[in-house]
């Protein structure tokens, strides 16, 4: 399956890479766009315009090497920095707003009383994103799966 419109979620950490491989493997089509999307949460105790300098470096970084990654031309990428409450909504109204085909989020995984969990923000984007939706985690051992019987995985919702 391929989308003319993707938006992946770039989060400044190790899963990355595997999400940006992902979204560029599902981009088609001419013209085609890839959207970057870095989240910065603010605290509800601020008000939202909040400028956070340290965040919005860690942001521009995170962009810089997911550009980089993906090894598209810059009419065919768009990298942005969106300040909300939250991650999950925020992206689903991007997604809203960009009319993207799938959305593609990286998750790390938390064992929780012997059983993996989601983070909040990834069940909100499984039942809330308005298209496809890829789904990009970690191998369940937390190691790089080159001594798991558990290789990356990735799991498409609809």
């Amino acid at each position: 399956m391929r989308f003319q419109r993707v938006l992946c979620v770039v989060r400044g950490d190790d899963t990355d890479a595997d999400a940006v491989n992902t979204a560029v493997d599902l981009l088609g089509g001419n013209p085609r766009m890839l959207f970057l999307t870095y989240v910065i949460v603010i605290d509800r105790r601020l008000p939202l315009d909040t400028t956070l300098t340290d965040e919005i470096t860690r942001a521009e970084r995170a962009l810089i090497n997911a550009e980089g990654m993906s090894g598209l031309s810059r009419d065919e990428m768009q990298g942005e920095i969106l300040q909300g409450r939250s991650i999950g909504p925020t992206i689903v109204q991007e997604a809203f707003e960009k009319n993207v085909g799938v959305v593609i989020a990286s998750v790390k995984l938390k064992r929780v009383l012997g059983v993996y969990r989601m983070d909040l923000d990834t069940e909100y984007l499984i039942a809330n994103v308005p298209c496809a939706f890829a789904l990009v985690r970690e191998p369940l051992d937390g190691g790089d799966g080159s001594n798991s019987t558990i290789a990356k995985r990735t799991v498409t919702f609809r």
